[in-house]
């Protein structure tokens, strides 16, 4: 498995090309551009009605990988499709997929509109840039360092 480490693909600005199936096809292939703004913490506080997101926050802290992409293909596809091609990856080669939490969470709650966690949950036109984040639920660790990898069925490649 191809890791990228995540404080590098931020600090170098790059974007990248990717290709993979669309969430939820059997076989069709699209591709979009994405550049990795930000990855952080989430503050506790940032999440509104912290009850109903689906998921523990007690196990881990909630972290936010903030991404721009732009759809390269001719058609629309599922955003979904962007948020299934990532996995976290740490120092000890423990894999962690995101963490989409429930409807309130990803979709109505302040957090999901202040984070734009809602932007990879609906339909990418062609053209577009789109601004948004992904979630993933981390251990509570201290020094950690972080790397993407990709789920089986994508590529990326710097631009």
């Amino acid at each position: 498995m191809k890791k990228y480490p995540i404080r590098q693909l931020i600090d170098s600005g790059a974007w990248f090309r990717c290709e993979g199936k669309e969430y939820g096809s059997r076989d069709r292939i699209v591709s979009f551009r994405i550049r990795f703004n930000s990855f952080r913490i989430v503050d506790a506080s940032e999440i509104d009605h912290p009850e109903w997101i689906g998921f523990s926050v007690e196990e881990g802290r909630v972290w936010l990988l903030s991404i721009s992409a732009v759809n390269t293909g001719k058609e629309g596809f599922a955003g979904g499709t962007i948020r299934e091609m990532f996995l976290i990856v740490d120092q000890d080669e423990c894999i962690f997929p995101h963490k989409y939490g429930n409807v309130f969470f990803q979709i109505q709650s302040e957090f999901c509109k202040s984070a734009k966690t809602n932007r990879f949950t609906s339909s990418f036109l062609p053209k577009m840039i789109a601004e948004g984040a992904i979630t993933f639920l981390l251990p509570e660790e201290e020094s950690q360092q972080y790397s993407l990898a990709l789920n089986k069925d994508f590529t990326m490649d710097e631009l």
